[in-house]
């Protein structure tokens, strides 16, 4: 089994997704790593893919079951550590709001 690696702490401002960020490129230097953002602010997503980022399918997809994990994968860039990553949506919100219910 490979190693998981969580950032999760329910206060703002702490560093989790600059840290994840950062770990996440070291990281994949030598690994595969995937990133996956389960934020509805959505930060890391930006980060990677840049301002104005618009995706197909986010984690809000991937949990209500209407995409398949592969599928919403943004494949690894050709850049020496980039990781994958699943990215995020500001529907993540909704999206666990309709889990709970």
């Amino acid at each position: 089994m490979q190693p998981i690696i969580a950032f999760d702490i329910n206060k703002g401002g702490a560093g989790k997704s600059t840290t994840a960020f950062h770990v996440a490129h070291h990281l994949a230097r030598d690994h595969t790593v995937l990133v996956i953002d389960l934020d509805s602010q959505a930060g890391i997503t930006s980060r990677m893919l840049g301002k104005g980022f618009k995706v197909d399918m986010s984690t809000a997809d991937v949990l209500l079951g209407e995409a398949q994990l592969v599928d919403a994968v943004y494949p690894r860039l050709p850049v020496l550590g980039s990781p994958s990553l699943l990215p995020s949506h500001r529907s993540l919100g909704w999206a666990a709001a309709k889990m709970q219910a």
